[in-house]
């Protein structure tokens, strides 16, 4: 079964220095976590402002006075893929645009399940995808939005229960995917 880890004490460390690059900004971190190369990572956010959260495109990440789920897969480590989305999350507050830092204030949770060496197929990652989609509207937390998004945006925050669930339901799905035999992927 691969290791699930709670992460989030880690990434909203004041001590982080999201402006190193990302060979620097590893030395930050413990060998554990920087040993995390490849998997998937579920971040839960909430926005106190009265202003969007957004990315470059501008996307909303996190609506104003909000709270999401951002879920997605890596492969070259999970402090890189945090430095990116902390690069790439601002507020829609016209006098912050363009300016980092929305993602420490705003983060929540950062649960990662790491794959270690095991080849995981695109088919066994959306298929989790749709699983964690399908807690979310089960839970009666979802709004409706785009089925592609990585983002799913929530009625209210996660309650202890729902966060609970969250890091059993990591668990549950991805140890029934170590139990099968690894795929071949060509």
């Amino acid at each position: 079964m691969p290791p699930v880890y709670d992460f989030t004490d880690a990434f909203k460390s004041a001590f982080v220095n999201y402006n190193e690059t990302p060979k620097a900004l590893e030395k930050q971190f413990s060998a554990g976590l920087c040993s995390v190369l490849s998997g998937v990572y579920v971040n839960v956010f909430d926005n106190p402002t009265p202003f969007d959260y957004v990315d470059k495109g501008p996307k909303v990440l996190v609506n104003a006075g909000g709270h999401s789920i951002r879920f997605g897969s890596f492969t070259n480590g999970i402090v890189g893929g945090q430095k990116q989305l902390h690069d790439n999350m601002f507020s829609a507050d016209p006098e912050k645009q363009g300016v980092p830092g929305v993602f420490r204030d705003s983060l929540k949770c950062v649960y990662v399940v790491d794959f270690g060496d095991r080849e995981v197929s695109d088919a066994e990652i959306t298929s989790f995808f749709g699983e964690l989609k399908d807690f979310i509207d089960n839970a009666g937390l979802g709004i409706e939005q785009h089925p592609a998004s990585r983002t799913r945006f929530l009625q209210r925050a996660l309650t202890i229960k729902e966060a609970n669930a969250l890091c059993a339901l990591l668990r549950s799905y991805w140890a029934g995917v170590w139990a099968q035999p690894a795929p071949v992927i060509a």
